[in-house]
Parts: structure tokens; sequence; C-alpha cells
């Protein structure tokens, strides 16, 4: 009699995961060196100096009550298109993305479910490319 011998096959999988890192939504293609977020409180009279006219201020933004410094960035410049959100609180015109003056105010009791999104795409967006340089005082987003 013979015996025939069944050797079992095996087969090996190898599996290769490649794990690529996403960026977060709104983060630049390099990052920025920020400095630590600043919370001084910045008067309202002195926000509204910060347009970019005088040289002797800085140009600043101020969404959410959160001031941030776009000094750097020419688009916010007199005469540019941005320059309309400078030296105040720009957070329903942002969230309207709107350019009308009339709407660059800190209420946005007034804004849709979308626009408050909007407003938040366009903070996380500063956030990730703007020195946070004080806070507005008596903001209705801070509790004083």
């Amino acid at each position: 009699m013979s015996t025939e011998q069944v050797t079992p096959q095996t087969s090996t999988t190898t599996t290769t995961t490649t794990t690529t890192t996403k960026k977060p939504r709104f983060a630049p293609k390099e990052p920025i060196q920020l400095d630590p977020p600043r919370t001084d409180a910045v008067s309202t009279t002195y926000l509204s100096k910060c347009t970019g006219k005088d040289g002797d201020y800085p140009t600043l933004v101020a969404i959410k009550g959160h001031i941030f410094d776009v000094s750097k960035n020419e688009v916010y410049a007199p005469g540019k298109g941005y320059n309309v959100f400078t030296g105040r609180d720009a957070s329903c015109a942002l969230g309207m993305t709107s350019l009308d003056e009339g709407d660059c105010h800190d209420d946005i009791s007034g804004l849709s479910e979308a626009e408050v999104q909007t407003l938040d795409d366009w903070f996380t967006f500063f956030q990730y490319r703007y020195n946070i340089v004080g806070r507005v005082e008596g903001s209705r987003y801070f509790k004083e």
C-alpha cells in the first residue's frame, strides 16, 4: 500500500499600511510660527485706530472678541478689499461673507446656522495664520 502524503499549502499575505497625516482643515501648507495667544483687554477706541491707515498702530481684525494682528498681510491694507474688517469686530460680516461695512459688527444673533459655521471656519482660518494679540474689552464673547 502506498501512502500519499499531503502537505498543506500555506499562503502569506503581506499588508502594507501607509499612514498619511491629514492636515487639519484650514491649516496652511507650511506651518506658521505664532506667538502664544494674548488675553489683554483692548478698548474699542484703540481697536478703531488699528486700520492700517496710521503707521503708529498695527492692523487688527477682531473675530468673536479675539483680536488678530493682520499687519503683515497686504489684503488688509488701506484700499484693499479686506480692509473693511480692520479696526473692529467683524464677526457678523465674516459669517455672512459680506464686504459691506454695515455688516462689520460683533452681533451674530441674526446669522443662520450655516453662517455661524462660516464664522467658525473663518475663526479657525485666522487662528492658524495670525497672532492673537488680545481680546475686545467688554466683548459679548467673554464674561468680564
